[in-house]
């Protein structure tokens, strides 16, 4: 087995040079630190001892575990997660022969074996078919024609931040991300956030190479995944494309040379500010390559949001299920993305099982309470009413009462 992961996280000398500042804490690392010594670096070590110092009271505790989940949430998600399957997995089976050289590769480089399908033969191994469904479905629809005449993928702006909120543009237009209220339409933060905005929608974004390309006089520009400029392939800092350009537009006629100019322009444009360009991974493009038509469904902790840009109509609307939307989507598009939201349809169906779980248990303790109800009522009518007996039984009346309506109010 291969813990690359645990290294490069420098998990050894994270332990090493930790102080404990308590008995809780003094306890708890050398608890961890014999397990390691006599089962070696492990994943699911790693991960039991991450998850109990999470909960733990103790401050130093907490502070290093959260330090240690986050170095491999931010870097080595995927691999982390891929690299729990396979150590569960029996060594000798062919699930795990097969797929060990995937523990050896980089984050991006084992998330594009999974667009692949490499995982697919073995889906039947509960975590790999949600790696399988995460990130290689998501990858395989969102770079591919869906239909005849749509595609889907995530779109990419520049983005600015104001007062907490995320400010970015989707289809020309521009909208405001608040990570407590929801997502709402907005107008343009500042002029730059325009410019470079109507900058890539000028130039083609290349969906499967993430890049942005254009023809010019001088030959095919690319700006590439990393921010440089490439013309016919070869590297060109902004300067020299800049002047290569310039000289080339004095052989053309003014119309032409005006367009290839514009083209440049917004190309450096994109260039100078590439670091605030990002890829917007919470939202789902699907457009019509004919009409330039498209309907986008951005996910948000507080509902899922939907923005249909047609000719006809241009319309923007919440919807609090992820499967309505995606019913939604489905009648505009005629194409199904579900796959893109697999984690959110996951969470919201086992929470109607738990809904219809909760309810059905309210059903029968109010049939019971009801039926008591009806027995305690007909000792109510046949008793003295200034009796003893009469006043208890009026006391459980309301009592059963006020279950009734309390197990009623909790239903879901």
């Amino acid at each position: 087995m291969n813990y690359d992961i645990l290294d490069k996280i420098k998990l050894g000398a994270k332990l090493s040079s930790f102080k404990p500042d308590s008995i809780m804490s003094e306890e708890f690392i050398s608890r961890y630190n014999r397990l390691f010594k006599v089962n070696g670096f492990n994943y699911r070590i790693f991960h039991n001892m991450v998850d109990e110092g999470l909960k733990s009271e103790d401050k130093s505790i907490k502070s290093l575990c959260e330090s240690l989940r986050d170095s491999v949430v931010n870097k080595f998600s995927t691999s982390y997660r891929f690299a729990l399957v396979m150590e569960s997995l029996d060594e000798n089976s062919d699930a795990y022969k097969d797929l060990e050289h995937l523990l050896h590769y980089s984050e991006n480089d084992l998330k594009e074996s999974i667009s692949k399908g490499v995982l697919q033969k073995y889906r039947y191994i509960d975590g790999l078919m949600q790696l399988d469904d995460e990130i290689g479905e998501g990858l395989r629809v969102s770079n591919k024609i869906l239909s005849e005449n749509f595609v889907t993928y995530s779109p990419v702006s520049f983005t600015e931040i104001h007062n907490g909120s995320m400010f970015f543009m989707l289809e020309g237009k521009t909208f405001r991300y608040d990570p407590k209220k929801g997502i709402f339409e907005d107008t343009a933060p500042s002029r730059k956030f325009e410019v470079v905005n109507a900058a890539i929608e000028r130039i083609p974004y290349d969906i499967d190479n993430n890049s942005f390309e254009t023809e010019s006089p001088i030959g095919n520009v690319k700006v590439t995944d990393a921010g440089n400029i490439e013309v016919d392939g070869k590297p060109m800092k902004p300067e020299e494309f800049k002047k290569a350009l310039k000289d080339a537009l004095e052989d053309l006629d003014s119309e032409k040379a005006q367009e290839a100019a514009k083209n440049g322009d917004a190309i450096v444009t994109i260039v100078e500010n590439f670091e605030r360009i990002t890829y917007l991974d919470e939202i789902k493009t699907t457009k019509n390559v004919n009409s330039n038509e498209s309907v986008s469904i951005m996910t948000h902790k507080n509902g899922f949001y939907m923005f249909e840009n047609f000719a006809h109509s241009i319309t923007f609307n919440k919807y609090l299920s992820i499967n309505e939307a995606l019913s939604v989507h489905r009648e505009l598009t005629g194409t199904n993305i579900k796959s893109l939201f697999s984690k959110h349809v996951i969470n919201e169906n086992n929470l109607e099982v738990v809904r219809l779980s909760h309810n059905e248990e309210c059903e029968s303790n109010i049939n019971e309470l009801e039926t008591r109800l009806q027995e305690v009522e007909k000792e109510l009518a046949v008793s003295d009413p200034g009796s003893e007996a009469h006043e208890e039984y009026s006391e459980i009346k309301e009592k059963i009462e006020e279950s009734i309506r309390c197990i009623r109010a909790s239903m879901i």
